[in-house]
């Protein structure tokens, strides 16, 4: 029997319908010991769409929320994954919100919070996006 894999804690997992920009629920990090933060994003494309962007984005205050990965999807069926390194040194930085160019990360950075932002256009049909996150 085959071992079930584990994909990490879920951090946003909604059908994708309309064009919207819509936050998902905020998460606590345990920072403690955490060198890296893994996300694994599946886009499962059903049809029509136009774009779908997935920022991971991250606070130290509740307020002000910094995009720290950008996942871009079309309309194809596709995974993506991205590690975040929280010890490389970052120089200061302008927090971007839902503005991170398509398919990048900044590394060095994590608040004690992490939310998805998507941003989607045009109307899609039977399409999901998922995105897991693994503590490392």
């Amino acid at each position: 029997m085959a071992k079930p894999r584990n994909l990490g804690k879920a951090l946003y997992s909604q059908s994708i319908l309309t064009a919207l920009t819509e936050l998902g629920e905020e998460i606590a990090i345990d920072q403690e010991g955490v060198i890296n933060l893994s996300f694994h994003a599946i886009f499962a494309w059903g049809s029509a769409g136009t774009t779908c962007k997935a920022f991971v984005q991250t606070s130290i205050d509740g307020v002000t929320w910094a995009d720290i990965v950008c996942f871009a999807f079309g309309v194809a069926v596709l995974s993506k994954i991205a590690a975040v390194n929280v010890i490389t040194p970052v120089a200061v930085l302008t927090p971007t919100d839902g503005t991170l160019a398509d398919n990048t990360l900044v590394s060095g950075f994590i608040g004690d919070r992490i939310r998805i932002k998507r941003i989607s256009a045009g109307t899609y049909v039977a399409t999901t996006l998922n995105i897991f996150m693994m503590q490392q």
